[in-house]
């Protein structure tokens, strides 16, 4: 086991290691985000001062699209299909009686070795 020093000092190493580890992620990142002129138009925070002339004008104004409903005809059932008994001809295993053969002596004298 580890005695009390070699514990401290093997914590201070994996703190210092971390913190190293840290600020080159944060230094990589901030690093490689481009300088794109979009972007920071983008970010700049926007303007808080409304019109309040077309606010007024845009609350007074009627709906500029008039929507019409069309009444829908009434859903019709989905037709049911009802299964029905079928036969179906199977292919028999054994065809004829010519199909059932006695063993032949070869299959019998054949041994593995």
């Amino acid at each position: 086991m580890m005695n009390k020093k070699e514990f401290i000092v093997v914590l201070i190493f994996t703190f210092i290691s971390a913190m190293i580890w840290i600020v080159a992620d944060i230094y990589h990142t901030k690093s490689s985000i481009p300088d794109d002129p979009r972007i920071t138009t983008l970010l700049e925070p926007v303007n808080s001062t409304f019109d309040q002339d077309s606010l007024n004008l845009v609350r007074s104004h009627n709906p500029l699209i008039q929507v019409e409903t069309i009444p829908l005809p009434p859903p019709q059932p989905t037709p049911q299909i009802t299964p029905s008994p079928s036969v179906i001809a199977l292919p028999s295993i054994i065809s004829s009686e010519s199909a059932i053969l006695a063993p032949s002596d070869s299959t019998n004298s054949a041994q593995l070795p």
